[in-house]
């Protein structure tokens, strides 16, 4: 349950509502707690949301080594959960993070259905979470699934369409360019 900010108005009472749903917000990131009052979720963190980019960037270099990924996406979670207190703007880094993956991931001509595997959407599940530590659950295994799939396509990242490209762009001035020519 979440506990709204007191107001002594009747005008106030929508803000007190407000404040009592970022409470209870709150309360799925503090699963030992079952009551957690506005006023106490200042000692938490900010209300504004902080996105790590420097640890995304971290586990985006990892998607292509042997790095520790499971260690950086445990820092990017404990980063988010100590510096955000609405669950809200947690989902919102959540979705940034997977968006940066799959961005990084299109790179290499890999796409979502291939990292998923026939999973579903990755938003939809991460918004069915109950918890921080389930959202963590859902996102390590995108990420790490993500990993594998690259290591699959890491050695072909655009090479032959860049090639084709290039190769269409350095023959398309000739005057006796042909599909003979091209092909080959």
């Amino acid at each position: 349950m979440g506990i709204g900010a007191y107001k002594t108005k009747l005008k106030g009472l929508h803000k007190s509502f407000e404040s009592a749903r970022i409470a209870f917000d709150f309360r799925l990131l503090d699963e030992a707690k079952d009551i957690i009052a506005y006023e106490d979720i200042k000692s938490y963190g900010t209300l504004q949301m902080i996105y790590p980019h420097d640890i995304e960037a971290t586990i985006l270099s990892g998607l292509l080594e042997d790095d520790a990924t499971k260690k950086d996406v445990k820092e990017f979670f404990n980063y988010i959960k100590t510096n955000n207190a609405k669950m809200s703007d947690i989902k919102s880094a959540l979705f940034m993070l997977i968006s940066a993956v799959l961005k990084f991931a299109r790179e290499y001509d890999v796409v979502a259905s291939q990292i998923r595997q026939d999973k579903g959407n990755i938003i939809d599940e991460v918004n069915a979470c109950g918890s921080v530590k389930e959202m963590n659950a859902v996102v390590l295994d995108f990420i790490l699934s993500a990993k594998e799939m690259l290591k699959k396509y890491k050695s072909r990242p655009k090479q032959l369409a860049d090639t084709i490209k290039n190769y269409i762009g350095e023959q398309y001035s000739m005057e006796d360019l042909s599909l003979n020519m091209m092909a080959k």
